[in-house]
């Protein structure tokens, strides 16, 4: 697999894929603020280059046991739902955080959906928030 690209900033999903904000079950611009807040980053773009240093890792040992939806036989465009360590705050990938991303993997892009700490989340998603992710997924394939 060749170098994802991340979107995971807000303004950037919305101005690329404006339907994805539309669709999404979650709200992500919440999702941010609330993880900034719980791990003291100061700024945006401190806390999103760590989080793109740590998906650079996590992304390249992605089981298929994460997946939760794909819309084809060959897993090329998915979501996904993986967990990922916290390691400025000593936390193990089990107490750590969420993810939950849209990842094609033909032209190697990575949309951040949701992100939230484990101890503050759930662990399953609502079967309405299941459905919406599968329908995301589905509009996303037809619109490349």
């Amino acid at each position: 697999m060749s170098e994802l690209i991340f979107f995971i900033e807000p303004d950037k999903i919305e101005k690329n894929f404006p339907f994805i904000s539309k669709m999404t079950p979650f709200s992500l611009k919440s999702d941010l603020k609330t993880m900034m807040k719980n791990d003291h980053f100061f700024d945006e773009k401190e806390f999103i280059i760590h989080l793109v240093n740590e998906l650079n890792t996590v992304c390249k040992h992605i089981k298929t046991s994460d997946i939760i939806y794909h819309n084809n036989d060959n897993y090329k465009i998915c979501i996904l739902k993986f967990r990922m360590a916290d390691y400025k705050n000593n936390k193990g990938k089990s107490c750590g955080w969420r993810i939950i991303s849209l990842i094609d993997y033909d032209n190697s892009i990575f949309i951040l959906l949701s992100i939230y700490m484990h101890a503050k989340g759930k662990n399953d998603l609502t079967p309405n928030e299941n459905k919406k992710v599968r329908e995301l997924c589905d509009e996303y394939a037809n619109s490349i």
